[in-house]
């Protein structure tokens, strides 16, 4: 199968969450919220979707997620890869922060895949100079996960139903903040006037606290269901109108990898 390429980043205000004053050390988590270590029916579309915890913080840590889905029996078959730029984000208007991409390849195809993600982050330190250096940290794990007609459809409530649920899952990276630095060329951290200092030593992950609820993945689905409308994704049952709120994205095709770039609106949900 010739490899697909598609990226999306979607912020959602899950209600209104006041600004309050930060006080360290604090934590941050980002979890894999879906898919899971599970067999799901294969279909049109697959949510991937991430959770940041404590999201007022995570401006500082200038996160990035790479994600990509191949065969498990085969490396080279890439089904699908994105990138999920979060530098226009709004991060403190909403806690867990969900960043969301989604598979549109599995449609009615049965099998076991891989999906593999990287988090990039930023960890600061002052100097001497009153400089600030600016460093990055990688980290990369991945999920097994089985497409199957007659099983259950994708369910991000089911996923993070119960405690038994969602804390059986290694895919959470703690952050222990303990404070910030100011970053006077702000060109040099995508924009980012603050930058995180870190601890090495690292909280216990809680991903039970980043559950979806009813109504989140509602709009969650909704979300994902306009923005491959927009793209005229042939599997999708469309609304008979598509809103413009799938926003503009930026294609780069390359002989393997297609770099999509969120250069447009973010999505908003009050529930």
């Amino acid at each position: 199968m010739s490899p697909t390429f598609l990226g999306l980043f979607l912020a959602f205000i899950l209600g209104a969450v006041g600004a309050e004053a930060l006080t360290f050390p604090a934590t941050v988590e980002v979890d894999l919220v879906f898919p899971r270590n599970d067999t799901y029916a294969p279909a049109a579309l697959i949510p991937v979707v991430f959770a940041i915890q404590n999201a007022q913080l995570a401006a500082s840590l200038d996160p990035k997620f790479q994600f990509t889905v191949t065969s498990a029996s085969d490396s080279s078959n890439e089904i699908t890869t994105a990138i999920l730029d979060l530098t226009n984000a709004t991060f403190s208007r909403s806690d867990p922060y969900y960043a969301l991409g989604y598979i549109h390849s599995l449609n009615g195809i049965e099998g076991q895949w891989v999906l593999a993600w990287s988090l990039s982050t930023g960890n600061c330190s002052g100097s001497s100079d009153d400089t600030v250096n600016i460093g990055h940290l990688n980290q990369n794990t991945n999920v097994f996960f089985t497409t199957k007609n007659g099983t259950q459809p994708p369910d991000l409530v089911a996923a993070s139903a119960d405690n038994s649920t969602c804390a059986a899952t290694d895919d959470s990276y703690t952050f222990n903040v303990t404070g910030t630095l100011d970053v006077a060329d702000t060109i040099k951290y995508d924009g980012r006037s603050s930058c995180a200092v870190l601890s090495p030593t690292l909280p216990t992950a809680n991903p039970c606290a980043a559950a979806v609820n009813v109504a989140a993945a509602a709009s969650i689905s909704a979300a994902i269901t306009s923005t491959a409308c927009a793209w005229q994704n042939p599997n999708v049952t469309c609304p008979s109108s598509s809103s413009s709120a799938a926003g503009r994205v930026m294609m780069f095709p390359g002989i393997w990898s297609v770099c999509l770039l969120w250069i447009g609106l973010n999505f908003h949900f009050w529930l």
